[in-house]
């Protein structure tokens, strides 16, 4: 789980979606952030149990996902849409963490 630059969302991480709390709103209400999409026959997206998450210091609204499918997908929280998927880990991705400026991403 983490929460958004502003500290008024919980992004927490399920089987390939994220759901979204606002904190001012008691109660189970949510939005979904799917990360993976099974349309005609095609699979898009990041698969997989998302297990970490960042968001960018910069406010940009970009958010960094990490899955035990080894991957990490890079989406844009304001679009709620998938950036890119960074793929190569030999293992889960259980850590992400942006650099001080935000222009790196480190993962693990």
């Amino acid at each position: 789980i983490c929460f958004d630059n502003t500290k008024a969302r919980l992004y927490c991480g399920f089987n390939n979606c994220i759901r979204i709390y606002d904190i001012e709103r008691p109660g189970r209400e949510h939005t979904t952030l799917r990360t993976f999409k099974r349309a005609h026959g095609q699979s898009t997206g990041q698969r997989g149990m998302v297990s970490c998450m960042a968001f960018n210091p910069d406010r940009s609204g970009l958010l960094a996902a990490g899955s035990y499918s080894r991957n990490v997908g890079l989406y844009d929280a304001r679009a709620g849409r998938l950036l890119y998927n960074l793929q190569g880990h030999r293992g889960g991705v259980t850590q992400v963490m942006w650099g001080a400026d935000g222009n790196y991403l480190y993962t693990g």
